[in-house]
């Protein structure tokens, strides 16, 4: 088995598929820059990718803005946050996704069980 840093996976996507367009967001998520983050969240995003960042950065109220803000959040990208949010033991991240409508009997893949 080959062990791929999240530099490595992130130089690997952005040679086959180019800059992500979610980029500029999730620069404001990581400075906190929470003026940028809401704007961001005003607009359709060009990328799911902010929206998995903001779990990763441990931000419950920016992933808020983007669920509040877009309900049309595929289900796969949803299903990710939450087996993110589990796997930091990320106790906001995970309310606020259950109060967006995640079922908690819902299958978050094999990464992690949110009763876990």
């Amino acid at each position: 088995m080959v062990h791929c840093t999240n530099e490595d996976f992130a130089k690997l996507c952005f040679d086959l598929c180019g800059p992500d367009p979610g980029l500029p967001a999730c620069e404001a998520i990581r400075a906190g820059d929470e003026q940028k983050v809401r704007e961001f969240s005003l607009q359709r995003l060009p990328s799911w990718t902010p929206v998995i960042e903001t779990v990763l950065q441990g931000r419950a109220d920016f992933l808020e803005l983007f669920l509040k803000n877009d309900d049309t959040i595929p289900e796969c990208v949803v299903k990710d946050a939450m087996a993110a949010a589990c796997e930091r033991k990320d106790k906001a991240c995970i309310r606020t996704l259950l109060n967006h409508g995640w079922d908690i009997n819902q299958p978050i893949c094999f990464r992690a069980s949110i009763l876990w």
